[in-house]
């Protein structure tokens, strides 16, 4: 499996591009660990420490030259490409409609990360907005019917360690007040010397009100005004700078609050809890700020030019003399992200690791419910509810039966491991029978054909039947993508294993 990933990093544009997609390239290659996966960057100019990032990860690096045009950056990306890739993610503010026109033909299946909605996309598969309450409204003028939305917090594409922080080691309780631990978080960057404007008001603050917090920096190594903010740290022992951190879940884990700006970081406060006063260094954080502020899962300043010190004074005096409004804030915020974006990106996208599994008693009840959802149904040979006692009955006999196996269909990623469907083989004729259901929130995502493609050997030496019924034409359609010969109009053979189409 070929991914490909375009997108730049710099001192002008920040990281939250290079994040992001870093995180879905992490947990790609864990839920694939033992695949053959190859996944590639192509940006340019991307400053020596992603790009180290990258080999240290085993990501290859295409280096591309200054963006100048949609159209001449597509064709020397084209030019680099050997063949189709299987999923193209692009990240990019600057790219659309012609760079994607002209990219198609290089990617099986292409996925455009946005969240501006202001611009026209080409012939994309998956469009990815992680603005909390998104809706497809906003881009329907943007995007062809074929589209799949991805939309929400439920795809914030946070770095595994959240969602390991945030179920094993759970959130303190977030009311210290006046807090003890702050984090300063605004952009590796230090987009406008925003940190240092910031440092100053806390310094004010801390020396006006006799308070003893001390505060952790978050900045990368190659950020703006790096020098005269470490020349101004320097006699305030009670600020700590960490340059190019590693452990940025750890460091939100043990604060009491944050003071932040509204991108990708946004996503990984929320997750842990951890309240927050936050500013926008940029257009595009405005409207995950109203909506997080909203919503109470953080305290919004506005921008970051027009922030003064009486606002901030005021702003983090009423949050440090009110418990009750920190413990608010991060019972809002947990409930807007739990981590699992990068997870759910994948099962959409369908690179999730697909298996089978023997079904026991324990998976009964399972079935029960995707037997008894009508849509499911629909175009089963007894399409009528059936009863639970019923259900009950004739599955017990099954998982006896030396002739009916039944299979669960599992769905593996780098964070979880679900059951969303059936796959049931019967001796029939010559060979077999095969019956396939996969769970309706989980259709759509190329499932039941790697569950196909997973069935046991020796099922394979004999040939597989599938009846299907002529309305349901995306079943149709499967079996013959799988490599099944159709042989009437609701009959298909899969005569043996050497007929199993392996390519998507």
């Amino acid at each position: 499996m070929k991914i490909l990933f375009r997108l730049d990093a710099n001192k002008q544009i920040g990281a939250g591009h290079f994040e992001r997609c870093f995180a879905i390239a992490k947990g790609m290659q864990a839920t694939h660990k033992t695949s053959n996966l190859s996944i590639v960057f192509a940006c340019s100019l991307l400053p020596k420490k992603y790009k180290d990032r990258l080999q240290d990860s085993g990501i290859k690096y295409i280096p591309l030259p200054v963006l100048q045009t949609q159209s001449e950056d597509a064709i020397y990306l084209k030019n680099q490409l050997e063949a189709k890739v299987d999923l193209l993610c692009v990240d990019h503010y600057s790219l659309a409609d012609e760079w994607e026109s002209s990219i198609r033909e290089k990617c099986k299946k292409l996925l455009v990360i946005d969240d501006l909605a202001n611009r026209k996309h080409g012939d994309i598969d998956f469009l990815l907005d992680q603005t909390f309450n998104r809706t497809e409204a906003a881009y329907y003028d943007f995007v062809s019917q074929k589209t799949t939305f991805l939309l929400g917090s439920p795809y914030a594409l946070l770095r595994q360690e959240f969602y390991t922080i945030r179920n094993s080691k759970r959130p303190s309780k977030r009311s210290i007040a006046p807090p003890r631990k702050i984090v300063l978080a605004l952009g590796a960057m230090n987009h406008a010397g925003s940190t240092n404007i910031l440092v100053e008001f806390l310094a004010t603050l801390r020396k006006s009100y006799n308070l003893s917090f001390s505060v952790t920096i978050l900045l990368s190594s190659q950020a703006n005004e790096l020098s005269s903010l470490k020349e101004s740290i320097k006699k305030l022992p009670y600020i700590t700078l960490k340059e190019d951190c590693t452990n940025v879940g750890v460091v939100y884990s043990e604060a009491d609050l944050a003071i932040g700006a509204c991108g990708t970081s946004s996503w990984e406060r929320c997750a842990l809890g951890l309240p927050s006063l936050t500013v926008t260094l940029a257009d595009n954080q405005n409207e995950i700020a109203r909506q997080l502020d909203e919503y109470g899962a953080h305290l919004y300043l506005g921008h970051i030019k027009d922030m003064t010190f009486s606002a901030f004074e005021n702003a983090f005096m009423m949050l440090s003399q009110t418990p009750s409004l920190l413990e608010e804030m991060s019972k809002k915020a947990l409930q807007i992200c739990d981590g699992k974006g990068v997870a759910n990106l994948i099962r959409k996208v369908g690179v999730a690791n697909i298996f089978l599994k023997k079904a026991t008693t324990q998976d009964i009840k399972t079935v029960f419910k995707w037997q008894s959802n009508p849509v499911i149904r629909q175009f089963s040979r007894n399409p009528n509810p059936i009863s639970w006692s019923e259900h009950q009955k004739w599955m017990k006999a099954a998982l006896k039966s030396n002739t009916r196996h039944i299979y669960i269909i599992r769905s593996k990623t780098h964070l979880d491991d679900l059951s969303v469907g059936m796959l049931r083989l019967d001796e029939h004729l010559d060979g077999y029978e095969i019956s396939i259901l996969v769970d309706e929130k989980f259709q759509n995502q190329n499932i039941a054909l790697n569950a196909i493609k997973s069935i046991p050997e020796q099922f394979l030496l004999k040939k597989i039947y599938a009846t299907v019924s002529t309305a349901n034409k995306a079943s149709q359609n499967l079996f013959t993508k799988a490599g099944f010969k159709k042989v009437e109009a609701d009959l298909f053979v899969l005569k043996n294993k050497e007929e199993l189409i392996n390519e998507e």
